[in-house]
């Protein structure tokens, strides 16, 4: 199922979680083993770590990553020690990390990996245009606190692993989960709305005369003491709550904040809702949410009523699939 909820044209997915333990590697695997079925070889990496037996923090025992025959990944080499997958190394990538060269690897014998040493957004482009001459699809495993899997100029669309751990009752997970969709639902600038490229890599500012750049790089640092009002602001990086104060100050009633994508928004729902009631904010890029994934398990382990949740979360959501994957194991396959 969750490989249908994939838009036509995607060849590379974001699998995220909302929070650690939210149920994002089962996503995964279900992802990698409905791909199997359906005969398509694919690709996978994290940005961040996953497969681990154990969670680094907590301690607690994790899934592994399971790949099937024929899946290329791209992890540190130290991490294939404990693989209990058969994998055959097809070349290195020069990208160096405390774990290792980051290396290319064929599955040869299906069984778990260790996915790790991918840190940045522009390792990730160049490692998915290094595999994509051989996969149908490349899959990006994010980590809970990292967003580049989800960036839209990295990847065609996302997968949301949401769960119990989040909240521990049903209305209260499809609350939160419906507040960070929203934002990576925020809307793309109309054409009128959008900075030029040629100054999208620094704050810009617009007035009746159009954009110019602004007097800094980023609405993040310093700024000088200014009593222009603006029609629209850009900011490149990240927007933070001090970025929506900044930004308050600058702009006119109405007035619009642009952000490159949805995924540099970071700034608290406290602080966006106070942004919303006088000014907009909108996007260069936008993401698109292929699905949403539950996990009825929460933080003490105990479960909850899977079913109940996934409506619930649905019913926060109308046209975002919403799929139970608890009952989802790598030898009966993926079912809802």
């Amino acid at each position: 199922m969750l490989l249908e909820t994939l838009p036509a044209d995607a060849r590379r997915v974001a699998v995220i979680g909302v929070a650690k333990n939210a149920g994002k590697t089962t996503a995964l695997n279900a992802l990698l083993a409905e791909a199997d079925a359906a005969g398509r070889t694919v690709g996978v990496l994290s940005v961040g770590v996953d497969g681990e037996a154990h969670d680094a923090i907590s301690g607690a025992p994790k899934p592994p990553v399971r790949v099937p025959r024929g899946t290329l990944v791209c992890t540190a080499e130290a991490t294939l020690r404990t693989a209990s997958a058969g994998v055959e190394i097809l070349d290195g990538t020069g990208i160096h990390t405390p774990l290792g060269e980051l290396l290319v690897v064929r599955v040869t014998r299906p069984g778990n990996v260790v996915l790790a040493g991918v840190r940045h957004r522009d390792d990730v482009r160049s490692l998915l245009l290094r595999l994509e001459p051989d996969v149908a699809l490349s899959v990006v495993d994010g980590a809970f606190d990292r967003t580049a899997a989800a960036d839209p100029a990295t990847t065609d669309c996302v997968i949301l692993a949401t769960g119990l751990v989040l909240a521990p009752t049903a209305e209260g997970c499809a609350e939160k989960t419906a507040s960070l969709v929203r934002r990576l639902r925020l809307p793309v600038a109309g054409p009128g709305e959008r900075v030029p490229p040629e100054l999208a890599d620094a704050a810009a500012l617009r007035a009746t005369e159009g954009w110019r750049a602004a007097p800094a790089a980023t609405l993040s640092g310093p700024w000088p003491r200014s009593e222009a009002r603006f029609d629209a602001v850009y900011q490149p990086g990240l927007v933070s709550d001090a970025t929506l104060l900044l930004a308050e100050r600058l702009l006119e009633p109405g007035g619009l904040l642009v952000a490159r994508d949805p995924t540099r928004v970071l700034a608290s729902d406290a602080a966006l809702r106070r942004f919303a009631r006088g000014r907009r904010i909108a996007c260069l890029d936008g993401v698109r949410l292929a699905a949403v994934t539950v996990n009825p398990t929460r933080h003490d382990g105990t479960a909850g009523d899977s079913a109940a949740l996934a409506r619930t979360v649905a019913a926060r959501l109308p046209g975002t699939p919403v799929i139970d994957v608890r009952t989802w194991t790598p030898d009966a396959g993926l079912r809802c």
